[in-house]
C-alpha cells in the first residue's frame, strides 16, 4: 500500500461520531479541480510524471518508483460525512466508468445517502448524487440560444445543433460493508472525523485521532497490495508516524 498526503480537511467518521451539518451556504460557489480525460479503455489511466516534475506536476498518480501507469477501476471512500460524501459524488459524476463506493458504519446515514434527500447540503449536490447513483437514460435536446446569444443558429435564426447525452449506468454506491469494499479498491480515500480533543492531554487544542487510527488499522488489514491510500482529515506528518 502507498500513502498519499493529507488535504487537511475533516469529515464525519465511518468509525465514530455520526453528526452532520450543512456546510456551504446556498449562495456560494463550489469548484473542483479539473479531472484528466478518459482513455479509450474506459478506465482512469494515469501516466507517471518524470521524476523531475513529480513535485509540481498536474496531480499525476505514480505507484512508487514504478514506471507502469495505474489503471483505476474502483475507488473506496471511508467516511460518508461532509467531506467524503460530496467528494466521492463529484469523482463518480466526472468518471462514469469508475466504480466509487462510500462506506460508513452509520446505517442511518447510508440510508439517507441512498434516499432522495442526502444528509449533507451543498448547492447542486443532490442532482450530482442522483445522476451518479441512479444513472440516466440517453436524452437529447435542441441547443437553443439564450438571451441575445446567437450560438447554434444559422444566419436565418434557425437552430441546427442538437445535443445528445449518452445513457450512463450507476457508478456511485453507499454501503456499510467496509472491509470488503476496501479489499477490492484500487484507491482508498480516508475521510473520517478528526475533531479537537475535548478531554485529556491537549484538550481543546490537540486533534483527536482515534477514528483515524482505527480506520488506518482496518485499511492496513484489508487493502490489497499496490492500493493507493489517500489521507484526508489528518495533520501533516501523520503518514511518517
Amino acid at each position: 500500500m502507498e500513502y498519499r498526503g493529507s488535504t487537511g480537511a475533516s469529515d464525519d467518521s465511518a468509525l465514530g461520531d455520526a453528526s452532520t451539518a450543512p456546510t456551504t451556504p446556498g449562495g456560494s460557489l463550489s469548484f473542483s479541480p479539473a479531472l484528466q480525460p478518459f482513455r479509450d479503455s474506459g478506465n482512469l489511466d494515469v501516466e507517471p510524471a518524470p521524476l523531475s516534475s513529480r513535485a509540481n506536476g498536474p496531480g499525476l498518480i505514480t505507484n512508487g518508483d514504478s514506471t507502469e501507469p495505474i489503471v483505476v477501476h474502483h475507488i473506496c471512500c471511508v467516511g460518508a460525512g461532509y467531506v467524503g460524501g460530496p467528494t466521492a459524488a463529484v469523482i463518480a459524476s466526472q468518471n462514469p466508468n469508475i466504480r466509487v463506493t462510500v462506506v460508513d458504519r452509520d446505517e442511518t446515514r447510508i440510508r439517507r445517502w441512498n434516499s432522495a434527500h442526502p444528509p449533507i447540503y451543498e448547492p447542486g449536490l443532490a442532482e450530482i448524487v442522483r445522476l451518479a447513483r441512479d444513472g440516466s437514460r440517453e436524452c437529447s435536446f435542441d441547443n437553443l440560444p439564450t438571451g441575445s446569444s446567437g450560438l447554434a443558429t444559422t444566419s436565418g435564426g434557425e437552430v441546427r445543433a442538437r445535443i445528445t447525452l449518452p445513457a450512463r449506468k450507476p457508478n456511485l454506491f453507499f454501503s456499510t460493508e467496509i472491509a470488503g469494499t476496501i479489499a477490492t479498491a484500487d484507491i482508498v480515500l480516508i475521510a473520517v472525523n478528526t475533531p479537537t480533543k475535548t478531554q485529556g492531554n491537549g484538550a481543546h487544542r490537540a486533534t483527536n485521532m482515534a477514528a483515524f487510527l482505527a480506520c488506518t488499522e482496518m485499511v492496513a488489514k484489508h487493502a490489497r497490495p499496490g492500493a493507493i491510500i489517500v489521507e484526508n482529515s489528518s495533520p501533516a506528518g501523520t503518514a511518517v508516524e
